[in-house]
C-alpha cells in the first residue's frame, strides 16, 4: 500500500492541484488514494494496466463532488453534457441511438435527464464501472463530433 501510495500520490495531487484550493489538496489525495484501495480489493479495477484510468476516473468524480459541494444552487444536473446548439443536440441524439437500449436508457437519465449516476446504477442494475466506463466513451464520441471548443464537460 505504501509502495502504491507513493506511486498515484504525486501525479494525483498534481491533478488536484490544478482543479481545487491548495487547502482541499491533501483530504482529495487521501480520499482518492482510499477509493482506489477499496475498488481494488473489492476487485473492481479488473485489469491492473488500467489502473491509471481507474485512479483518473476516482479522481475526476471527486473533484466534481467537491465542486458542487462549493457551489450553492448546484444540482446534479450540471455534470451532464451541456448541449447548447441545435447541433450539439443532434450529435447527442445520434450518439444515443446508436448504443443499445439498455445503455441508451442509462445515458438518456444521465445526459438528458440529469439523474445521479448512483441512482442510474441501482436502479438499472448495472455496474459502476461499467456505466463510468460507458459515459466516458459517449463524451469522447460526443468531443470527436462536435467542434472544438464549443462544449465544456464536467
Amino acid at each position: 500500500m505504501e509502495e502504491l501510495h507513493g506511486l498515484l500520490s504525486c501525479g494525483i495531487r498534481f491533478l488536484v492541484a490544478r482543479k481545487l484550493h491548495a487547502w482541499q489538496v491533501d483530504d482529495c489525495v487521501r480520499e482518492v488514494f482510499d477509493r482506489v484501495v477499496r475498488g481494488i480489493q473489492s476487485g473492481d479495477l479488473g485489469n491492473p494496466v488500467r489502473l491509471v484510468q481507474y485512479v483518473r476516473m476516482h479522481l475526476t468524480t471527486h473533484i466534481r463532488e467537491i465542486q458542487d459541494q462549493q457551489m450553492p444552487g448546484h444540482t446534479a444536473d450540471s455534470s451532464s453534457l451541456p448541449c447548447v446548439t441545435d447541433e450539439h443536440r443532434q450529435v447527442m441524439q445520434d450518439l444515443l441511438l446508436c448504443l443499445s437500449p439498455n445503455e441508451r436508457e442509462s445515458m438518456d437519465r444521465f445526459f438528458v435527464q440529469g439523474h445521479d449516476d448512483r441512482r442510474i446504477c441501482r436502479e438499472l442494475r448495472v455496474p459502476a464501472a461499467e456505466f463510468r466506463s460507458l459515459r466516458s466513451r459517449v463524451k469522447a464520441r460526443f468531443h470527436e463530433l462536435c467542434p472544438q471548443g464549443a462544449v465544456g464537460v464536467g
